[in-house]
């Protein structure tokens, strides 16, 4: 049994040596030292060193790892071909996202213009530098992800899914039109959506795809949010289920002169349905009215003419795309 200096005896272990490691201790103006048992004070120096290095490897590691970007899932086989008119004659445009949660992309007689404004969200008028050898050219696209790309989307939220898409149709024309590109924005004359009166809307019960959620997104599961769209040369009809306003002015963006913005101040799911005419400004017959009439009776909503932030796609390179 050994005693310190402040006459507190300690235990020592047969074969211990009392040796005094000296720390300050500041105690009014005036320091002290105590003695603790054990190491010298260069081993407590040298493990307080292997401590503190370990940690900040550990901690390193992690921001490095939480820095690396999410890796961008990709179509494992893309065709790309020349379009033109049916044997009558008739031109058809189909095909789109298809849902976000599947890996298939098929665009019939789809012009470069359009498969821009797809890709990147941005109203085809919006785009610009895209030369006019490739302006009035016509593809038809069809792309399918592998098997892991395909189980990834479909684990996806809604939201991740519909953005992972988004970036596998810019992988294409990046990897196969080499596009290169650079995003503008600036104050453009728009179309505001806002509310009237006594909007006919109802509060869905739909319940978004979450991170965890064991649901896997299924259209006729009235408890998943959901959105039917067709379109023909007589009319338009989009059903949707869970839904917000904002993708209800994108869905209508190409059936007036201009982008439409969401100012309803409506936010939240909504289910609501709503049939217009196909095109805007048209001498055909129509078996709906027009997109702004149509808004007004079916759902109590109303479009005017504003100013908005909007982005502009700015081309800087693009080529005709690469043999299959």
């Amino acid at each position: 049994m050994g005693r310190d200096r402040a006459g507190l005896s300690r235990r020592l272990h047969p074969g211990q040596e009392e040796r005094d490691v000296r720390w300050p201790i500041v105690t009014g103006d005036a320091s002290a030292s105590c003695m603790l048992p054990g190491r010298n004070y260069q081993e407590e120096e040298a493990w307080m060193s292997r401590v503190v290095l370990l940690i900040f490897l550990i901690l390193s590691s992690a921001y490095v790892y939480s820095q690396q970007p999410a890796p961008t899932l990709r179509y494992e086989v893309v065709s790309i071909h020349e379009g033109g008119p049916a044997p009558d004659g008739s031109l058809t445009i189909s095909g789109g996202m298809e849902n976000a949660h599947n890996g298939r992309l098929e665009l019939t007689n789809w012009g470069l213009q359009g498969v821009l404004s797809k890709a990147f969200h941005i109203e085809s008028e919006h785009i610009e530098g895209v030369p006019d050898s490739l302006r009035h050219a016509i593809y038809v696209i069809r792309a399918q992800s592998g098997d892991e790309t395909s189980a990834a989307l479909k684990s996806m939220t809604d939201d991740e899914a519909a953005k992972a898409k988004l970036a596998m149709m810019q992988a294409i024309l990046k990897d196969r039109f080499h596009l290169r590109y650079h995003i503008d924005k600036r104050e453009a004359p728009s179309f505001l959506l806002v509310a009237g009166k006594q909007p006919k809307l109802r509060r869905s019960t739909a319940k978004p795809l979450v991170d965890g959620d064991e649901r896997r997104f299924n259209p006729d599961d009235p408890t998943q949010p959901a959105i039917w769209e067709t379109c023909g040369m007589h009319g338009c009809s989009l059903s949707a289920r869970g839904q917000t306003l904002e993708l209800l002015a994108q869905k209508i963006s190409g059936q007036v002169p201009g982008p439409v913005v969401d100012r309803t101040n409506l936010s939240g799911l909504w289910d609501f349905e709503l049939q217009w005419g196909s095109s805007y400004g048209t001498a055909m017959e129509q078996d709906y009215p027009p997109v702004e009439a149509a808004l007004a009776e079916q759902l109590g909503l109303k479009l005017e003419r504003g100013k908005s932030p909007q982005e502009f796609l700015v081309v800087e390179y693009v080529e005709s795309p690469t043999p299959n």
